[in-house]
C-alpha cells in the first residue's frame, strides 16, 4: 500500500519506508508508474517469503504472488526517478551485543539536495543564538505592536511602529526565501522605516516627562537592536547562501 501511494499520489506522502516488500516486476504489476518520494527499505536475508535479491514470491510455499525486485534495485529505481544519479555510499553494521550474529548492510543515495539541506542544516545551527535573540526580541516587540496595558504607544509613533513592523516582516520573509534558494528583495525599505521610527519618537516624546522618556527608551532600544540583529543575520545569510 505505501508503494502504492508513494508511485501514484507521491504529492499526498513525504517519503515512505518499507519492510519485507519490494517493487513488483513490471510484467507482474497492475500499479501504473507516475512518480516518486524518497524511500527506506529495510528487507531480512533470511525472509521466507520476499526474497532479498529478488524474484518469484511464493506465500507459504504454494501460493505464487509474482516476481520482484531485489531491495537494492526497488531503492535505485526510487532513487533514479527522483533524480538521483550518485553512486551510492555503502554502510556496513556491527552487531551490537557480544554474541550476537546479526549484521547490517545499507546503502545511501546522497542526492545533491540532501547535501544542500545538510549544509543548511549546520549553518542554522551556527545561527541559533542569533534567531533566538531574535526571536526573543519580536516577542518583546509584540506587547507594543497591539497596545498591551503598560505598553501603549501614541498615534504618531504607532503608526511609525507598523511600518517599521511591516519591513521587517517582509526582511524576515526575504531571509526565509533565501534559505529556500528563492530571490528576494533587499532590506534598504526596513533601514529608512527604522530611521523613520527613530526620529518619530524622538520628536514625539521630547520635552516629556521622565516616566514616559523611559519608556520609549525601553521601545527604541529594542526596536534597535532587532534592526542590529536582523540586518546583520542578512548579511551573514548573504554571505553564504
Amino acid at each position: 500500500m505505501a508503494l502504492r501511494v508513494a508511485w501514484q499520489a507521491p504529492e499526498q506522502v513525504a517519503g515512505i519506508a518499507i519492510a519485507g516488500a519490494s517493487l513488483q516486476a513490471p510484467e507482474d504489476s497492475s500499479c501504473p508508474e507516475q512518480g516518486a518520494v524518497p524511500l527506506l527499505v529495510v528487507q531480512g536475508e533470511k525472509d521466507p517469503i520476499h526474497p532479498i535479491n529478488g524474484g518469484k514470491v511464493t506465500l507459504l510455499w504454494f501460493s505464487y504472488r509474482g516476481r520482484v525486485f531485489s531491495a537494492f534495485d526497488t531503492a535505485q529505481t526510487f532513487a533514479k526517478r527522483l533524480g538521483v544519479t550518485s553512486t551510492p555510499q555503502q554502510i556496513h553494521l556491527d552487531p551490537q551485543r557480544s554474541g550476537d550474529p546479526s549484521s547490517a548492510d545499507g546503502f545511501l543515495w546522497p542526492s545533491s539536495s540532501r547535501r544542500e539541506d545538510l549544509a543548511l542544516r549546520d549553518r542554522i545551527r551556527q545561527w541559533q543564538p542569533q534567531l533566538r535573540m531574535l526571536f526573543l526580541t519580536r516577542i518583546a516587540l509584540w506587547k507594543y505592536r497591539v497596545q498591551l496595558p503598560g505598553f501603549e504607544l501614541p498615534k504618531p509613533v504607532a503608526m511609525a511602529q507598523q511600518e517599521f513592523d511591516h519591513h521587517l516582516a517582509r526582511t524576515l520573509d526575504g531571509m526565509a526565501d533565501r534559505m529556500e534558494g528563492k530571490s528576494s528583495e533587499g532590506s534598504d525599505n526596513f533601514g529608512r522605516s527604522v530611521k523613520s521610527l527613530d526620529q518619530t519618537i524622538r520628536t514625539y516624546y521630547s520635552g516629556k516627562s521622565h516616566e514616559v522618556a523611559a519608556q520609549c527608551g525601553a521601545f527604541l532600544s529594542l526596536s534597535l537592536r532587532i534592526e542590529s540583529l536582523t540586518l546583520s543575520l542578512d548579511e551573514e545569510m548573504q554571505r553564504k547562501i
